[in-house]
């Protein structure tokens, strides 16, 4: 649509234009195809309409709870947008409230190439992140608001950011494991995830084919489940107990994911895993200054503070990404792999 008028959740909107059929797009130069009629159709989308004319009939007419959280979300953007320059502050809206700014094509293929592209979205790292900050806060409240607040919080932040596959995947787990502590019961990682990813697809059966995001999201998890405590044995020489975890996780999310993505796009990071490395630890400090500076950039001194604070950590990742992405042969591209590769390699995985 064009830019004005601007849209709102709950604007009831007549638009009138001409309704094409979805087409997949023209590949790049090196580039698979893309299956996008089938990515749009596991939502029940198959028609587009370009620039139709537009306008908005009246306002409020969504649901009460996504308004107040989606005028939050807006207000938090706007305070980090106007205290933090670009391109930290597009990447500050996408680690911490899953919102799609332009970081520039050239930057954005930077974080491709050095495998990072993940923390530029939300993903489940982000949802993890959320629930321990909001189990660490409220582990000294009685049993019962231990239990209500994160599940309430959660599944509210959930919503604000959007729902994505990797997000709603996230979210569903840790339910299970708040369920689990309210019952007294141990939880089970793998089952938790098997059971999110069920459900996910007896809901949109289409995501099991066609969601990359979905498939990539289950799949990392998956190795950080089973994968993870299987490599941990060959790097005990790292002294540092939560240095050895990240990478261990590093290591075994890159290895796990890597013939998917071979598959899907044909293209790897080489220099993935070490980037990985130096950039995911701060993902956490980003994002909790992020999330300061969203909510209290209006008080005069400490938001000058909090947002030199997540700009100064927001720029080290740029950095980083930049720094790594200058390596030569940071990334091979055009790489052949069939589907019946992909079940090889998954086979002797498992």
């Amino acid at each position: 649509v064009p830019e004005y008028p601007q849209l709102h959740y709950g604007d009831r909107v007549v638009m009138s234009g001409k309704a094409v059929a979805v087409r997949n797009f023209e590949p790049k130069d090196g580039e698979k195809d893309f299956n996008y009629r089938a990515y749009l159709a596991k939502d029940a989308i198959y028609y587009q309409m370009y620039f139709p004319q537009t306008a908005v009939i009246n306002n409020g007419g969504g649901n009460i709870v996504l308004e107040k959280l989606f005028l939050l979300k807006d207000k938090m953007l706007g305070n980090i947008t106007r205290v933090i320059p670009e391109p930290e502050a597009a990447l500050a809206g996408g680690v911490t409230l899953g919102v799609k700014q332009s970081l520039g094509e050239e930057l954005l293929q930077k974080f491709r190439e050095t495998g990072l592209a993940h923390i530029v979205v939300l993903s489940g790292y982000n949802i993890a992140i959320v629930a321990g900050a909001i189990a660490a806060i409220t582990m000294h409240l009685p049993f019962v608001w231990r239990i209500i607040l994160p599940v309430v919080g959660i599944v509210f932040f959930a919503m604000m950011v959007g729902g994505g596959a990797t997000v709603v995947r996230a979210t569903i787990m840790a339910l299970i494991v708040i369920l689990a502590r309210a019952t007294g019961r141990n939880g089970d990682a793998l089952r938790a995830l098997v059971l999110a990813g069920g459900l996910m697809v007896i809901w949109s059966p289409m995501i099991l084919l066609y969601d990359i995001g979905f498939q990539l999201s289950f799949t990392a998890t998956l190795a950080l489940i089973i994968f993870s405590p299987v490599l941990e044995k060959y790097f005990m020489f790292v002294s540092s107990r939560m240095f050895r975890e990240i990478v261990v996780a590093t290591v075994s999310t890159q290895i796990f994911v890597l013939p998917l993505l071979l598959y899907h796009i044909g293209s790897t990071s080489i220099i993935g895993i070490i980037a990985n490395i130096f950039v995911l630890p701060l993902v956490p400090v980003a994002m909790l200054a992020v999330f300061l500076v969203g909510t209290l950039a209006w008080i005069p001194v400490l938001g000058s503070i909090l947002a030199f604070i997540a700009y100064f950590v927001l720029a080290y990742i740029i950095l980083a990404v930049e720094l790594f992405a200058s390596v030569p042969f940071a990334s091979i591209s055009q790489i052949g792999f069939s589907l019946w590769m992909l079940v090889i390699v998954y086979l002797i995985f498992g």
